[in-house]
């Protein structure tokens, strides 16, 4: 199934240029939005990556849709503890997560101090989870700082490993 690239129906020039630009860089295609439904647009054929003022998000034709929130992690971090760091205990670790998704494991480590580097090999996923973890305000300032230390990867695990040498990561 293919991917278009689209605004938000509130779109400017910068908008459009954004969009655009995401579609060229990750192959898509770029259509105008011209205040269209996403089901006439693409005729219920195609996902659809939309690029909002402060946000992307990708809607698939059945109408779900992948958007990047923090909120599985913001509830973990509230939590009198957290079984993952339970076990990681507490000095600062370098940590691997070699399926990033939408990153609630990697934001609870990098939330506790722990250095992460996040793995996501769909480059759709880790577009829209990278961008949310750099952009995404919680009103948290020390949760946005942590959001902001993980270094997302559009990687496959396995092959990204293969490269590391021994004792890169704890």
């Amino acid at each position: 199934m293919k991917t278009i690239v689209t605004t938000s129906l509130g779109q400017d020039s910068g908008l459009v240029k954004k969009a655009q630009a995401l579609a060229q860089q990750y192959s898509l295609i770029y259509l105008n939005r011209n205040k269209q439904s996403l089901k006439k647009l693409t005729q219920g054929e195609a996902s659809v990556l939309v690029v909002y003022q402060d946000k992307l998000a990708v809607v698939h034709p059945d109408g779900s849709q992948l958007a990047f929130h923090p909120d599985t992690a913001m509830l973990r971090i509230k939590a009198p503890h957290d079984p993952l760091l339970d076990l990681l205990g507490p000095r600062p670790l370098k940590i691997l997560d070699a399926t990033m998704g939408l990153a609630s494991d990697s934001i609870v480590m990098a939330w506790a101090g722990y250095q992460v580097t996040a793995l996501e090999s769909n480059p759709l996923i880790h577009l829209v989870v990278s961008q949310g973890l750099a952009n995404f305000q919680t009103g948290n300032a020390r949760l946005d700082r942590a959001m902001r230390t993980i270094s997302p990867l559009n990687q496959e695990a396995l092959a990204y490993l293969r490269e590391q040498q021994d004792k890169s990561y704890d």
